[in-house]
């Protein structure tokens, strides 16, 4: 008790508030926007402002084009990684097929992830979403293949992908409806997307960090439960789907097992979703509304507060059409930016870097940072005064991280961040071989501010990394 209570008392004295980790205030969002006409399409941000930065097909800020209907956060905390379509716009098929690295600081293409000759046999083909395991990997589904496709970013001289066949039916349009890693437990849970059908089957499947397993989470068949092009899961475990029908949302309650839907709309069609920080201090999501004025499209960014029952929406800008692109363009990725502060990536078989990067901007440089370990889980959460939530269940590993390092597995998780606001602490389980893969180690941190009336502005999203020794 006195160890559970001191390491409480140590977070909590260093917590403080800042821009980002209170109810319904991001950062940016990344804004994928849909084909309007062959061969076009547009990203952006809609910034913590409420203004639109929104670059079409040709601009120097995107010169390639495709349906960009999904996009991750890269582990540096500041670009996005998504796909792209490359060559000369209007032909009938595009020169290339690549995953890219666009940064909405430049704005613009920082850096070409992988990339080949499109073909009719190239795999992977149609990635619906995509998302990073504790690896850095880029993980997303493939509907054309229907696997679960992995592009390991360290250990690959070939620069393939590999597909995994999962033992659960994930049902049409899989990954559409939301692909994501559990950063609270490890794993992926996903979701398929819009039949069309008059006996549409929406599905939520949940999958192992290896990919080995698979289990179905809710299914039902019924044309109003219907997933757009978007969802993910809350702190709590509740899943938040987007809808491609008239109701406002679609959800599955934690432990439910059971699809319902929110309320009618009376703002328009939920076009995508993605969950806010789990440490601000409520729970809620971010959607893209869309809705039709003649043959024009409004866009809208709504805040949904899911600890109400429907869940309440704010509108963060006035719906109107999007700039830059036609008015039948149509958002179809909303991604909340900034938010993987703390991550892992692989540097060898048995290391990864744990990264530490709250603030892109580096308004947070040469302030002093603590990242702790737990073997026990994320939650329950420890709930500051101002509300907002440490997900790590304490444990000893927790009580000696949060003191110094924990080597050989765990070191330089104490310190200060760089000038640029950035800091790397190390893990090294090469010493326990294989035996340990699978097992989960959660983290969560937090930034001092001796600056801020408590002490410090930031709380670390928390992230588990699942232990993968390499023979």
């Amino acid at each position: 008790m006195r160890k559970t209570l001191f390491l409480c008392l140590a977070l909590a004295l260093i917590a403080g508030i800042s821009m980002g980790q209170t109810a319904g205030q991001h950062r940016g969002m990344y804004i994928g926007v849909s084909n309007t006409g062959f061969g076009t399409s547009a990203v952006g941000e809609f910034t913590a402002q409420g203004q639109w930065n929104i670059y079409p097909t040709g601009h120097a800020a995107w010169p390639h084009w495709g349906n960009m209907w999904h996009g991750t956060q890269d582990v540096d905390n500041q670009s996005v990684l998504t796909y792209a379509l490359i060559g000369t716009i209007g032909t009938v098929s595009p020169a290339s097929y690549a995953f890219i690295q666009w940064d909405p600081l430049l704005p613009g293409v920082l850096n070409t992830l992988w990339q080949t000759p499109w073909s009719g046999t190239m795999f992977p083909a149609n990635v619906t979403n995509v998302t990073l395991n504790s690896n850095g990997d880029l993980v997303g589904f493939c509907s054309s293949y229907n696997q679960v496709v992995l592009y390991d970013r360290y250990n690959n001289p070939n620069s393939v992908w590999k597909g995994t066949t999962l033992q659960t039916t994930v049902g049409i349009n899989g990954g559409l409806g939301g692909f994501d890693w559990d950063k609270l437990n490890g794993g992926y849970y996903l979701a398929n997307s819009r039949s069309g059908s008059t006996s549409p089957i929406q599905n939520l499947v949940q999958v192992s960090a290896d990919l080995a397993t698979s289990t179905m989470v809710a299914s039902i068949s019924n044309s109003n439960v219907q997933v757009n092009v978007g969802g993910g899961i809350l702190e709590n475990g509740d899943w938040i789907g987007s809808s491609f029908t008239s109701f406002l949302y679609n959800e599955v309650k934690a432990g439910s097992g059971q699809w319902t839907t929110g309320p009618s709309s009376t703002f328009g069609t939920l076009s995508d979703v993605t969950p806010e920080r789990y440490s601000a201090a409520k729970r809620g999501y971010y959607g893209s509304l869309v809705s039709v004025s003649g043959s024009v499209q409004h866009h809208t960014i709504g805040y949904f507060d899911a600890t109400t029952t429907p869940h309440t929406v704010t509108t963060l800008v006035a719906a109107g059409p999007l700039p830059n692109v036609p008015g039948t363009a149509w958002i179809m990725e909303a991604m909340a930016l900034y938010d993987r502060d703390l991550c892992t990536v692989r540097t060898g078989k048995g290391t990864w870097d744990l990264n530490i990067k709250p603030d892109p901007g580096g308004s947070l440089g040469g302030l002093g940072y603590v990242v702790a370990a737990s073997l026990a889980g994320g939650k329950p959460a420890a709930v500051l005064p101002d509300g907002r939530e440490i997900f790590l269940l304490p444990d000893v590993i927790s009580v000696a991280t949060v003191l110094g390092p924990f080597p050989p597995f765990l070191t330089k998780n104490i310190g200060l961040l760089d000038t640029f606001g950035v800091a790397t602490a190390k893990l090294d389980f090469s010493s326990l071989g294989t035996a340990a893969n699978g097992n989960v180690v959660h983290f969560c941190g937090l930034i001092q501010d001796p600056n801020h009336p408590t002490g410090i502005g930031w709380v670390l999203e928390p992230w588990a990394f699942v232990i993968d020794v390499l023979p």
